[in-house]
Order: C-alpha cells, then structure tokens, then sequence
C-alpha cells in the first residue's frame, strides 16, 4: 500500500470507531495550516468543519482539539450552522460558523473526497475571532487574523 492508501485507511478505521477523523495540514508558502474533520457527514448528516490559521506555527494542537471538540459537540447531538455564532467549542471566544463554497471543499479538503468517496459534501468553516471578537469577514477586524484565515465561503 501506499502512503496515500495507508492514509485513507487509517481515516476510515478513525471514522468506523469513533464517528469522525481530524485531518491537519501544515502551512506551506501558499496556505496558512488548517485543518477539518471527516467523517460528520456520513456518520451524523452533519457538515464537515473546517478552521484555517489557528495554530502558533509550531503546534497544531489547538486546532486539532476544537475540531474533535466541535465533532463531539456534533456527535452527543449537536448542530452547527451557517450563520450562527457558538462560544460553546472555544472557551472565551465566540467563533462565526460559515458555509464553504463546493470549490474550496474540493480544493481545501480534497483528501476527504478521496476518504469519503464522494466527489462533493457539506462543509462549514468554524471562524475565530480577533482580540475584540470581530471576525475576518468584518471590515474591522485586525489584519493579522485576516491574513492567517481566508475564509472559504461562495
């Protein structure tokens, strides 16, 4: 088998055993680390999450317990949606939650297509505020939050 093969098959027994996967990437020159979850959308008719940027360039840790916390939230019956703010996945901060668009799915989060075996699925984009709690998508929000986390709606 191969390191992609081995990937896949690896997500898959994470995602038979406890409902979902998390998936982290490193940054690179290109994209900020990020990383999302697989998994949600078969196992609980729920979309994927996604959060891009937030790590300190060292250690992705930080993004790796808000997913497996929002997954948990998801799997003991929680929703998520578009549009609605939680403060319920990060203590002390309210994250935005936003669709992403089927383009970015495919391009950001194209392994789990390939662990999925769907070419589309749902996805939401759990968005982190800066230290005033303004979000990227607000035109005041500090540059440095903006820079670190495009957001990946239509």
């Amino acid at each position: 088998m191969g390191e992609i093969d081995d990937f896949k098959a690896a997500a898959r027994s994470a995602i038979e055993e406890h409902g979902w996967h998390v998936v982290l990437v490193a940054a690179d020159e290109d994209r900020p680390a990020y990383g999302f979850t697989l998994g949600l959308s078969e196992r609980f008719g729920h979309p994927e999450l996604c959060v891009v940027g937030l790590d300190d360039g060292q250690d992705s840790g930080l993004m790796h317990d808000l997913l497996d916390s929002a997954a948990e939230f998801v799997a003991e019956g929680g929703k998520l949606s578009a549009g609605m703010r939680s403060s319920e996945l990060l203590v002390g901060h309210s994250l935005g939650i936003r669709p992403m668009s089927a383009t970015n799915v495919g391009d950001w989060l194209a392994i789990g297509v390939a662990v999925l075996g769907r070419a589309e699925f749902p996805a939401l984009q759990l968005l982190w505020p800066d230290r005033r709690g303004r979000l990227p998508i607000d035109p005041q929000c500090e540059g440095k939050v903006v820079a670190v986390q495009p957001v990946l709606g239509a």
